[in-house]
């Protein structure tokens, strides 16, 4: 048996425009910036939803759990996208420096967890490269280092990632 959704149909759009406060579009974008998203921060953003749902959704229970989880989410990444953008546009913007931090540790993380293979391989060669780096060789002079004494081909750029 199949259950009706009461929110079907042309009012669950202006009832989303109303209770987000953006429209179709705005509402396409967040979910697209929620996708490049650590997924540490989508978690975050799904317990705020249900913050928002248990906390100051109790007005708009009637509209539905569904769209009042829905609206708790996409006001929760427009918080982390408005700190996104404010924090690029104004270094100095003090607003939003909680969430910034919080999302530069969360992508630190990410970046962590990405590491490629090689420099994977330096890994465990980090101290001497260090050591050759303070005797002032250049990091194109420690990549053919590398692959002199180690046969670990890598760029300038890639010893530097690693320093």
């Amino acid at each position: 048996m199949a259950v009706a959704n009461q929110n079907n149909g042309p009012n669950y759009e202006q009832l989303l425009d109303t209770l987000t406060g953006t429209d179709k579009k705005g509402r396409d974008r967040l979910l697209k910036y929620a996708a490049k998203l650590p997924d540490r921060l989508v978690a975050r953003a799904m317990s705020r939803a249900v913050d928002f749902y248990y906390n100051e959704g109790r007005d708009h229970r009637g509209q539905g759990q569904g769209v009042v989880m829905l609206t708790g989410f996409l006001n929760a990444l427009r918080g982390y996208h408005m700190a996104d953008v404010s924090g690029m546009r104004r270094k100095g913007s003090k607003q939003h420096i909680d969430t910034l931090n919080e999302l530069e540790l969360a992508r630190e993380e990410v970046v962590k967890k990405q590491r490629s293979p090689v420099t994977s391989q330096l890994l465990p060669h980090i101290e001497e490269i260090k050591t050759e780096k303070s005797k002032g060789s250049t990091l194109r002079e420690i990549a053919a280092w590398l692959f002199k004494i180690h046969k670990i081909k890598v760029s300038h750029e890639t010893v530097r990632k690693i320093l």
